[in-house]
């Protein structure tokens, strides 16, 4: 039997049901792979750093040292507040 998160058209939308301050890092709905939740700091958005790195890569051209460098100062950088999405490292 589905959960009522899983059955959200979208991640984002699901997401945003348990935290309606959750927020999205822009354009990288494909790396987007669920939420965590952490003592008090409500659920936010987690992403794969992995794809993130690959799309600043393929989409926008970047040497994995430029994207690495853009990721760190632009993207995991830039915290707006509780809702801020989180980067997660899968290890092998």
């Amino acid at each position: 039997m589905k959960t009522k998160l899983e059955t959200r058209n979208s991640k984002r939308e699901a997401i945003s049901d348990v935290n309606e301050d959750a927020m999205f890092a822009d354009d990288h709905d494909n790396a987007l792979v669920g939420f965590v939740e952490h003592f008090k700091v409500g659920p936010v958005a987690v992403y794969d750093k992995s794809i993130v790195l690959r799309n600043l890569c393929e989409r926008d051209g970047m040497s994995l040292e430029d994207a690495e460098e853009w990721f760190y100062y632009n993207i995991l950088g830039s915290w707006v507040g509780n809702g801020t999405p989180a980067f997660i490292t899968f290890l092998e």
